[in-house]
């Protein structure tokens, strides 16, 4: 179902009215499907989620919603992303925003109900709203994504969340004004940086319930880069390269040309190989598997020598670790992540204790992979959130 075009007009006019932010950016929401809870049991099972353990207990119906939201270049953009709706009736439920992890293929996304969005119809079918932002570069967008960017992450977060709350009475669903907001892996950092951005900048609009960031680079500049730039394989080359492009997308004057950062032939392939199509274990089985061994070699020595080396300071800008929260938060992780170090984890927590959180942990799932911990952090996610519902 696509809603008509007046009422849209009417929000936009209100929106243009308003003095403090723009609530209403929608420019469409469109049923995809709808889903029994029999059918929900049968996706529970697809993700090994035993279906006794979720209180799978609605129906869900699951929109696309084109909405606008802020480039980082200060344009207003069109981006997608998912609704999952529980078929309750009046009941007053609380809203979760959902962050997905990295994809490098442009339609397997929320807002096409593909990869992470099924996640969100198990939400939905145990009460809760569930937003699920494809991020820019994704679903109808066409533009690259400013991977990791920790600001366009948050914004595109939120104004679907915007949009979710505008939809009620068009889509007949109530919000009990509480707020959960989750990820995994880059979802992880996407989630913290949601959350920092509305107790800082946006409190009177919404109050963060309790966040779970799971397996996320939160110290992206220290940890998880000490980890990429090592001198040995790393299980996605890939990640490298898409760093440092999405932070060209976002901030557009790191450089002119790729070949002054990474040899031939790379300088050349990368454009075709971040095209929307391949998936991240394609492009870096293309990739040196020592991700330093794709730069020019005075590249990779000034970034590693120069504290004030342009890559540097812009992945100073995205770590999103550094303040206190004061919603209820727990970052999980396992011990063995072969893609996103647990010192993350670690390094956010002790931070944040000593900036005054009050209730700050890290939780550690066990000696598991970054995808054999994947299902774990879920489920420990999910009861966190039950707590307070």
């Amino acid at each position: 179902m696509k809603l008509p075009f007046l009422p849209l007009l009417v929000m936009a006019l209100a929106c243009s009215m308003s003095m403090n932010h723009c609530l209403a950016q929608i420019i469409s929401a469109e049923l995809l499907n709808s889903y029994t809870p029999a059918e929900v049991i049968d996706i529970s099972n697809d993700f090994g989620i035993p279906p006794d353990i979720l209180p799978i207990s609605y129906g869900v119906d699951y929109y696309q919603v084109v909405y606008q939201t802020l480039h980082p270049n200060g344009d207003s953009v069109l981006v997608s992303g998912g609704l999952a709706l529980p078929q309750a009736g009046l009941c007053s439920l609380p809203l979760v925003c959902y962050a997905h992890g990295t994809t490098t293929t442009s339609q397997d996304v929320p807002s096409n109900i593909g990869g992470e969005g099924l996640l969100g119809i198990l939400y939905a079918s145990s009460g809760y709203i569930v937003a699920l932002p494809d991020y820019i570069g994704f679903g109808v967008s066409d533009l690259f994504h400013p991977y990791v960017h920790a600001e366009s992450e948050a914004q595109t977060c939120l104004d679907l969340m915007r949009a979710a709350v505008d939809l009620q009475t068009e889509l007949d669903f109530q919000w009990n004004n509480q707020t959960f907001i989750f990820g995994y892996s880059q979802g992880g950092h996407a989630a913290m940086a949601l959350h920092r951005k509305i107790e800082l900048e946006f409190p009177d609009e919404f109050t963060v319930t309790a966040c779970a960031p799971m397996s996320g680079p939160y110290d992206i500049s220290g940890v998880q880069t000490d980890l990429i730039i090592a001198d040995e394989p790393f299980a996605f080359s890939g990640f490298l390269p898409y760093v440092v492009m999405g932070y060209q997308a976002a901030y557009g004057n790191l450089y002119d040309s790729l070949d002054e950062l990474f040899i031939e032939p790379y300088s050349t392939t990368l454009p075709d190989l971040f095209d929307g199509t391949n998936s991240i274990g394609y492009i870096s089985a293309q990739l040196p598997a020592v991700p330093s061994e794709m730069l020019l070699p005075e590249v990779f020595e000034a970034f590693q020598t120069d504290p004030q080396h342009p890559l540097r300071l812009v992945l100073a800008d995205n770590d999103v670790y550094d303040w206190a929260p004061n919603a209820p938060t727990r970052l999980y992780y396992c011990t063995e992540d072969e893609q996103v170090n647990y010192l993350n984890a670690l390094v956010a927590e002790e931070a944040m204790i000593e900036n005054g959180a009050a209730d700050i942990e890290a939780l550690n799932g066990g000696p598991y992979t970054h995808g054999e911990c994947a299902s774990l952090a879920m489920i420990g996610g999910f009861f966190f959130f039950e707590n307070y519902r």
